[in-house]
């Protein structure tokens, strides 16, 4: 996150952007957890940190979480399909 921010900061106050315009950004958080403990765990409050940091660079930024992912020992080991929706 910050290879991606620092280019564009300010250290001015209030923070700013040397970013010529605005974009859509965003972050995809995939995770080995449920969606359940990433709540208990207080993901989202970095999450939401990040999106307004985000903002602040971009402009318009969300996140989305992805729960549950696959984790094996030896990768090399297995086929997955891809599962297109």
């Amino acid at each position: 996150m910050e290879r991606l921010l620092f280019p564009y900061s300010t250290y001015t106050d209030p923070p700013g952007s040397l970013f010529p315009r605005r974009i859509k950004a965003g972050f995809i958080y995939t995770m080995n957890v449920s969606a359940e403990t990433m709540q208990e765990m207080g993901y989202i409050q970095y999450f939401k940190r990040h999106e307004m940091t985000l903002q602040r660079i971009y402009g318009a930024s969300e996140y989305l979480c992805s729960c549950d992912t696959y984790q094996f020992d030896d990768y090399s080991k297995v086929i997955q399909p891809v599962l297109i929706l």
